[in-house]
């Protein structure tokens, strides 16, 4: 262990929690910034739809097809949403 990662230690302080992969102002951070409230927000409803925080399927085949199972629930509700939306009357 180097002594950089002893003081880091010592002051309680995570490098990966503070460095950014992709520095701000770079296309790709900007790119992918917008996408980032809506992946916060499907992770939460993910882990809201858990119980007590634990997934309910055993192994990672069957946590897959509840996470699949959860994204096409929400791309449903989305799309009937869509589709109600594009029928009402357009106001004068």
């Amino acid at each position: 262990m180097s002594w950089q990662d002893l003081r880091q230690k010592a002051r309680r302080i995570n490098r990966a929690e503070i460095l950014r992969a992709l520095p701000e102002g770079s296309p790709d951070c900007e790119r992918l910034h917008t996408l980032r409230s809506d992946a916060e927000s499907l992770n939460r409803g993910i882990e809201d739809a858990l119980f007590i925080n634990r997934a309910t399927g055993r192994g990672w085949r069957r946590q897959m097809v509840d996470l699949l199972g959860y994204a096409r629930l929400v791309n449903s509700i989305s799309l009937a949403r869509c589709r109600a939306k594009s029928q009402l009357p357009n106001a004068a």
